[in-house]
């Protein structure tokens, strides 16, 4: 997540953020557990895309949503309301 955080907040926002608006940014978030990406996530992930229909890097997220136990994954990239194995997605754009 962190490295997608980086890769939008480095070309998505008009006008672009600073560099040390990028780099409070993503401090901030270094507090929270990171999930690294090792082989049991991955062959986790491959599993959940299957049943799920998930593209890969939003499998990604899912899984390692659900090794931490998040009950709550907030996503634009998911449909509001769905539910993955223990996790419920939020899309914090809905109204």
């Amino acid at each position: 997540m962190l490295t997608e955080l980086r890769s939008v907040a480095s070309r998505k926002p008009q006008p672009p953020l600073s560099d040390q608006r990028i780099t409070a940014l993503l401090e901030a978030r270094a507090g929270f557990e990171v999930v690294g990406t090792d082989a049991n996530l991955i062959l986790d992930a491959h599993q959940l895309a299957i049943r799920e229909q998930l593209s890969w890097f939003d499998v990604l997220i899912a899984e390692a949503a659900m090794c931490s136990r998040c009950a709550l994954l907030f996503s634009k990239d998911f449909r509001h309301g769905r539910r993955i194995p223990g996790v419920e997605v939020v899309n914090p754009l809905v109204g």
